[in-house]
């Protein structure tokens, strides 16, 4: 070991490499000394931070009060790695602080993982962007109430006993701290200390939590949902009135239901479906809003699963929306697949007002143009008859799509026949308008060849 002699104490500089190399190593040491009375612990500190430096990014809040936390410096250790004495996370809010505040919070980000671990980063990453800690804290029956704003929430810690709230979850950072034991973090941190589980075990978990649920079942849910809205709201009673349904059996059989807007997604979320899995299907907007809004809903079909939603605007804007996906089938196709006979209508209302009056063979297509799905269906029946019923537009639309539509089902081998209807007028306004079964038995008798 060397020293420092007398004239680089008194600040001459140093007489030789020697005595500044001995300098070098001494600042090394008291820098270290420092680092070892960090939070981080005493386990080679400094070379973990030349190994991982420059992987972490600090996520602090935009409050200028807030000093940068003193791990913003420091880079997680790879999954296999990363233990408990890197916690995710600075004190939060104090009790009855300003929402918002407090909250100083360090994250891995996107790529922290090099060369064998990048892919594991970039799940990780997916995995916080699928899964919200709110939903997945009410899912395990945790009750929060909002501060403030109600841009936070508090409740009882689900981590230990305590009779005070003090458990603060920021639905925006996806955060959440405990004042009562001191422990916080994100999601993944949490499924750490509630299940005393490992970085990667915790990884498995949430995979298996956040496996895609099955879409049919998130839309059958919808559907019933919808169909109770329809009992309790009068108003869109009042509107299919309005279009001629009126048969309270045939709007149970056809599972039409009614979409007020504002509450659906709430119902989802207390059924355990997580918000990015509501807007995959559509159900909800960007802004986390319902996607139907006053709008009378039919199911789509497909194989006996629903596999998207119509919904028709109580208003005059955005008359029709579909869910994002494929339609399905023919509307109630397993119901006239045996009929040699069909009946083929554009919308759902046309349908309906159709079995309404005893022409149980009608099956819609949700348009004029059917889906190649659709086309098979309909064509699987060499020598079946075909009547279309479509709207006679005055700009003679609906009249192009029917002799359009007729030539492809001709070359299928089937015969098809135009229903002539009252200028401007589609199958549910002729119900509407006083027309009887037996005065469109007679459109369908006079029906012309294509």
């Amino acid at each position: 070991m060397f020293y420092i002699c007398g004239h680089c104490y008194r600040g001459q500089g140093y007489c030789s490499s020697r005595c500044r190399e001995e300098a070098r190593r001494q600042q090394r040491r008291r820098a270290n000394r420092r680092h070892q009375q960090t939070p981080w612990g005493r386990d080679d500190h400094r070379d973990r931070q030349r190994e991982y430096r420059g992987r972490l990014k600090a996520c602090v809040t935009d409050q200028s009060s807030l000093r940068p936390s003193p791990r913003a410096n420091l880079i997680a250790p790879p999954a296999s790695e990363l233990v408990e004495a890197l916690p995710a996370v600075e004190p939060g809010p104090s009790p009855g602080a300003e929402p918002g505040a407090g909250w100083v919070v360090c994250q891995i980000a996107g790529g922290i993982f090099s060369g064998v671990n990048s892919t594991m980063g970039e799940e990780v990453q997916k995995l916080r962007q699928r899964l919200a800690l709110l939903d997945y804290l009410r899912q395990q029956n945790w009750t929060g109430q909002p501060v403030g704003t109600g841009r936070e929430f508090v409740g009882l810690c689900p981590l230990h006993s305590e009779t005070r709230p003090s458990f603060y979850v920021s639905p925006s950072k996806n955060l959440f701290y405990c004042h009562g034991c001191g422990r916080g973090g994100d999601l993944i941190r949490f499924v750490e200390l509630s299940r005393h589980l490992s970085f990667r075990q915790s990884l498995a978990h949430l995979e298996q939590q956040s496996a895609p649920a099955d879409s049919a079942a998130v839309l059958e849910e919808t559907a019933v949902f919808y169909q109770r809205q329809l009992q309790q709201c009068p108003e869109a009673r009042r509107y299919l009135e309005q279009r001629g349904v009126h048969d309270p059996a045939l709007i149970q059989e056809l599972r039409i239901g009614y979409a007020p807007g504002g509450n659906l997604r709430h119902h989802l979320a207390a059924q355990g479906c997580s918000l990015p899995l509501l807007r995959r299907l559509g159900l909800v907007n960007p802004q986390g809003s319902d996607a139907f809004y006053r709008r009378v809903t039919f199911p789509c079909c497909q194989q006996g699963c629903i596999v998207n939603l119509y919904g028709r605007s109580l208003g005059d804007v955005f008359l029709h929306r579909f869910l994002p996906g494929s339609r399905g089938r023919l509307l109630a196709w397993e119901s006239v697949r045996p009929f040699s006979t069909v009946i083929l209508v554009e919308g759902p209302f046309d349908l309906a007002v159709l079995w309404q009056a005893g022409f149980r063979n009608t099956t819609c297509a949700f348009g004029m143009h059917l889906t190649p799905t659709q086309f098979r269906q309909i064509s699987d029946r060499p020598g079946r008859r075909v009547y279309l019923a479509f709207d006679q537009d005055h700009n003679q639309a609906g009249q192009h799509a029917s002799r359009a539509l007729a030539r492809r089902l001709r070359r299928a081998g089937l015969a098809v026949s135009m229903v002539q209807l009252p200028a401007g007028q589609d199958p549910n306004s002729y119900f509407v308008r006083g027309g009887s079964a037996a005065d469109f038995a007679l459109r369908l008798e006079g029906a012309q060849p294509l």
